[in-house]
């Protein structure tokens, strides 16, 4: 039996109401379903090792290969594990029950927690740091992901306070001795054709002495730096980002370490959030964008 996917498929996972984690699967014709896994286990041959299983929540992210004979698989203690999905095709359960999802379709898996909101973005018509190096297209959306060069994207949607956005960045290329990945929350009446003169920034990257570092400012303000370490960004791993902005504080997570701040207030209750990819030429994906209210 052939099966038919829509061009755009989103579902919310009815097996959400009882899981804290649910998985976003893209496909190669532009579909997206999201729900949980029926199996236990993503059955894998992984090289030089042979059959396994990998339990569903120790999995951070699953990319596949154009010619769908490999997988790799990043797991949420950062090893990875390359290999080929056994079988050919994954159960998934959905608000409209189990759907199996052919192997060859999918072109990535990411693994969230449960009750988000996917992201819609726009790109917005403001030029990269060094203007005379201005690249020929701007920022790109396809299929809910993100490639940021220099330009930027806004939310279509406006939030409040409380308010998490969640992310999965991979710094793909750099060409600079710094690189970093700026996070806006920026009030509703800033225009959409220059930086905004106010905003609550985030960033998270990397500076030419080989430090990481996340920051939370203010455009008006110095900025409260909540981390800093010897060791740079690596080119093509992915980093789960999460912010949380509530009356009082900012929580900003990277991958397993979790960094506050109380230092940093605002004067504006709604808001759109704003992703920029730093200075043209550092290149950065952005993946599987969620929102969460209370």
């Amino acid at each position: 039996m052939k099966v038919h996917w829509p061009i755009l498929f989103l579902v919310l996972a009815g097996a959400t109401a009882r899981a804290e984690w649910q998985a976003a699967f893209s496909l190669t014709d532009g579909s997206r379903i999201v729900g949980q896994p029926v199996a236990k286990a993503l059955p894998l041959q992984a090289d030089g090792v042979g059959a396994m299983e990998i339990p569903w929540d120790r999995i951070r992210a699953i990319q596949i290969s154009d010619d769908h004979r490999a997988a790799s698989v990043q797991l949420l203690n950062r090893d990875q594990v390359q290999g080929r999905i056994t079988g050919n095709a994954l159960s998934l359960e959905t608000l409209f029950g189990i759907r199996e999802v052919p192997v060859s379709l999918i072109r990535q898996v990411h693994f969230r927690r449960a009750g988000g909101r996917d992201v819609l973005w726009d790109v917005l018509p403001i030029a990269p740091r060094d203007l005379d190096a201005r690249p020929a297209a701007p920022a790109k959306v396809d299929e809910g992901e993100l490639t940021l060069d220099g330009w930027q994207v806004r939310s279509r949607r406006t939030f409040a306070r409380p308010v998490t956005f969640e992310c999965t960045a991979t710094l793909q290329k750099v060409v600079a001795n710094d690189a970093a990945l700026s996070i806006r929350f920026v009030p509703v009446d800033e225009p959409r054709d220059a930086v905004p003169a106010r905003a609550v920034v985030v960033m998270v990257g990397h500076r030419g002495n080989g430090r990481q570092f996340v920051t939370v400012s203010r455009n008006d303000a110095p900025p409260a730096i909540l981390y800093e370490e010897i060791g740079r960004l690596n080119v093509g791993e992915p980093y789960a980002i999460r912010v949380t902005w509530t009356d009082d504080k900012i929580e900003v997570g990277l991958n397993d370490s979790t960094f506050v701040t109380r230092a940093v207030t605002a004067w504006y209750e709604r808001f759109h959030i704003d992703l920029a990819g730093g200075q043209y030429g550092d290149t950065w994906r952005v993946a599987d964008c969620v929102v969460r209210n209370p």
